[in-house]
């Protein structure tokens, strides 16, 4: 899909959004000003409500899906996350399931991963990371079928981005499993891995509530 001839997600899909995205955000991030007209932003909203509807997602009531190409500016690493409002409602804190593109624009990753910026504030940098280590252990145990469906819990994750954020992200990421550009699976195939995420998140979410 080439990102300046607009078409809503909805009616391409989500793997051609998601293609889109990897095609076409360099460009846009470096040419182009941040804003809501731009085609760039408009995909990002259009996944968002794609996702919302999928029903496979929508079964899910606790789920909220939000997307983010930046916020003033072009993401580094823009995302698509999937909250479960009884854990979090803020990407700052708690478990959540989320795209992550690498900064390149090479691949996107499908995550559990955490928030670091209430646990760091609340414990400190060390402590934090402990904690973090902790509760990556503890989700694991209840998303036991993610393996089998090519995730890795091997710390991983290359997003490509500052030697900071690398290890911000790295310590956050509990599981993933990276698409390549021009190798993202067909719509059921990603649908089945969304599922396969938000069922050991859910899992985890109802057990410790």
């Amino acid at each position: 899909m080439g990102y300046g001839m607009h078409a809503t997600v909805s009616r391409l899909g989500l793997t051609e959004g998601i293609e889109g995205v990897l095609a076409g955000y360099l460009k846009a991030r470096t040419t182009e000003t941040f804003n809501s007209e731009s085609p760039m932003y408009r995909i990002f909203g259009d996944l968002r409500s794609a996702f919302t509807t999928a029903p496979t997602i929508a079964r899910h009531e606790f789920i909220r899906v939000r997307a983010s190409a930046g916020q003033g500016n072009w993401a580094r690493v823009p995302w698509i996350a999937f909250l479960d409002n009884r854990e979090t409602k803020s990407m700052m804190s708690g478990v959540y399931c989320a795209f992550l593109f690498r900064q390149d624009m090479t691949a996107v990753y499908l995550t559990l991963t955490q928030g670091v910026a209430e646990p760091r504030r609340a414990l400190g940098r060390t402590a934090a990371l402990e904690f973090l280590r902790r509760r990556a252990a503890e989700v694991l145990s209840f998303a036991t079928s993610l393996p089998a469906r090519g995730f890795s819990s091997d710390n991983g994750i290359d997003l490509r981005v500052d030697q900071g954020l690398a290890a911000h992200y790295k310590a956050s990421t509990i599981t993933y499993k990276r698409y390549e550009k021009a190798a993202v699976p067909q719509q059921m195939d990603l649908l089945r891995d969304v599922e396969a995420a938000l069922e050991g998140y859910d899992r985890f979410v109802t057990a410790t509530r």
